[in-house]
Order: C-alpha cells, then sequence, then structure tokens
C-alpha cells in the first residue's frame, strides 16, 4: 500500500497514473506491503480463479520470483506506471523508496523490472539493456 498520499489521475504515460498530492523527499519509504490491503495469491490459488476474474486483475498484479506468490494491489497503488528511470526504487521486496524528489503533482514511476519475474508479456516495457 501506499503510505504516502497519493490519488490516481490521467497519466501521459498510460490511462490513469499515480500522482503525489505532496511533496516526496528523496530516500522517502512510499510503499510497503500490507497483508489486509495487498492480496497474495499462490500459482494454484490464482489458477483457480475464473478467466473472467483473472482478466480484471492482471492487469495490475505481479510475481516477484518464477512460481512465487502473486501480489494484486488493492489501493489506488495499481495505477503506478512504468517508466525507466523511474522515480522511485522497489529492487527490495515489500517495500519502495522515492529515488528523487517527487514534487506534489508529480507522477510517480516505476521501473517493472525491478520487481517482476517476468515481464515480457507487458509490450511497453524495454528488456533490461534496451
Amino acid at each position: 500500500m501506499f503510505i504516502v498520499p497519493v490519488y490516481a489521475g490521467p497519466s501521459k504515460i498510460a490511462g490513469l497514473g499515480l500522482f503525489a498530492t505532496r511533496d516526496i523527499q528523496a530516500g522517502e519509504k512510499v510503499w510497503e506491503f500490507h497483508p489486509k490491503i495487498d492480496i497474495q495469491f499462490t500459482p494454484d490459488e490464482w489458477a483457480a480463479l475464473p478467466a473472467h476474474v483473472l482478466a480484471n486483475l492482471e492487469e495490475h498484479a505481479w510475481q516477484s520470483y518464477p512460481n512465487g506468490v502473486i501480489y494484486f494491489e488493492a489501493t489506488a497503488g495499481k495505477y503506478i506506471n512504468h517508466a525507466a528511470p523511474s522515480n522511485t526504487d522497489f529492487t527490495v521486496e515489500g517495500v519502495g523508496y522515492a529515488r528523487v524528489d517527487i514534487p506534489v503533482g508529480t507522477e510517480i514511476t516505476s521501473d517493472y523490472r525491478e520487481f517482476m519475474a517476468d515481464w515480457s508479456h507487458l509490450p511497453f516495457v524495454p528488456p533490461a539493456h534496451a
């Protein structure tokens, strides 16, 4: 869950994006896993969901390790868009930090390659060395 105040709004990157409602300082923790808000599924639980439910969840879900748990961000954090470089750092599983100062009104971005085991199904995320 985002622990700094954010809102979802129109993005120049893609559809909706996530924006800061106050200035965020470089190094500040912006997100942390919360077991009551961020949902975890085992691969078997995920596979057992009906196809129409998966279609609604997949865009905002990620898996950090092959065959690992699948996370679903249930709050506005699901609208964080990919950018490289990004203004946040999600290299440590379960936590995210501001990489740089993020002024109020700025779109908050993450580099999906930092926390997703497989991003090959996302056409807008280039290979790591592109």
